[in-house]
């Protein structure tokens, strides 16, 4: 009886359980201050194959960065408003990799063809910053510094934004 009653609970359960994931609450029950967004790919673009980490939201919440396939069958970086359903792809940005904001929400960073990488959030053209040749990651910090992993072996290095001073601060 004790199995059987146990089986009968951990069924319910998980019962419960998959309900609550698959249905999830509604738009309308999200706490206050919180925001659902589903943000389906423009026509002509799919979402980029292993990428540890293929969008960013600015700091400020009116941008998304994104990196997918289009066209030309080659990763670019988009950049869209949220109030706006058109995305801009920045020039520069084939291969890009593991976006990230500025703290004014103004550029962006981003990794492609080796090296780490800027571009105006507004689509202007990319500007290399410094060398990534197997990058692994990267975060814009305030005194226009950016932290990042130029390969997985290689620790954090800092570099200011216009690309001077790259200096490595771990091993």
């Amino acid at each position: 009886r004790w199995a059987l009653g146990a089986l009968v609970i951990a069924g319910i359960t998980a019962l419960a359980f998959w309900l609550g994931t698959v249905l999830g609450p509604a738009a309308e029950d999200a706490p206050a201050g919180m925001s659902i967004l589903t943000m389906p790919l423009p026509e002509g673009q799919w979402q980029a194959r292993r990428q540890r980490k293929p969008v960013a939201i600015s700091p400020d919440g009116s941008l998304i960065a994104y990196v997918a396939t289009d066209e030309t069958f080659e990763q670019h970086l988009f950049v869209r408003r949220l109030d706006s359903m058109a995305a801009t792809r920045t020039p520069g940005s084939e291969g890009a990799l593991a976006p990230f904001f500025s703290p004014a929400s103004d550029r962006i960073g981003f990794f492609a063809g080796g090296s780490l990488k800027r571009a105006p959030v507004d689509g202007g053209a990319s500007s290399f910053v410094a060398s990534a040749p197997r990058p692994f990651g990267g975060s814009w910090g305030t005194g226009d510094l950016i932290w990042y992993s130029p390969q997985l072996e290689s620790g954090i290095w800092q570099v200011q934004a216009n690309g001077e001073n790259p200096t490595r601060l771990t091993e």
